[in-house]
């Protein structure tokens, strides 16, 4: 048993790629984010919560308060895996929409994933295909960061996934 868990949930596979390459850095154990209600206790001392960004949401979010029991005592720690280039903005905006007040000193980290629209689910593909119509043409300076990440992709693929943006995240579990 390692020290360290992560608990991811992965629709579309960025997540479960960054997993992958946080592997080749750290040791550790892995699980899926439901996987996680039917645990009574968590022997690790560090918990990251992995998952893609939805439509604004950091899906393993939500676990903070739904398993704050499981995870009281622990150091936990969030990576959030969306189609927005990084920056400040983009994780100021990613915490206030998904870290409730008693969890804003959770430390967030960001990386950004790939866009592979011949994966997405039906009702994502047609809703993402809509939003791209709306954003292509516009001043990218108008669009907030999700919006930026639509109109950049040509064609109905990108891929953004770079190791390197796991290096914060690296740090902080070493430290």
């Amino acid at each position: 048993m390692n020290d360290t868990l992560v608990v991811y949930e992965s629709k579309y596979g960025g997540t479960v790629t960054y997993i992958d390459l946080l592997a080749r850095s750290l040791p550790f154990d892995v699980m899926r984010l439901r996987e996680l209600k039917r645990q009574r206790s968590l022997p690790h001392r560090t918990v990251v919560l992995a998952s893609g960004v939805y439509a604004g949401r950091i899906a393993a979010a939500a676990a903070l308060a739904k398993h704050a029991d499981l995870l009281a005592g622990k150091r936990v720690l969030v990576l959030a895996v969306g189609a927005s280039e990084p920056g400040e903005e983009v994780e100021r905006q990613l915490r206030e929409a998904n870290l409730a007040p008693d969890h804003l000193d959770v430390p967030l980290f960001y990386a950004r994933g790939a866009y592979d629209e011949g994966s997405f689910k039906l009702p994502d593909r047609i809703a993402c295909r809509a939003l791209r119509t709306v954003v292509r043409g516009k001043d990218p300076s108008e669009l907030d960061p999700g919006m930026r990440a639509l109109a950049s992709v040509t064609g109905s693929r990108a891929d953004w996934t770079d190791p390197r943006y796991l290096d914060p995240l690296i740090r902080a579990l070493r430290g």
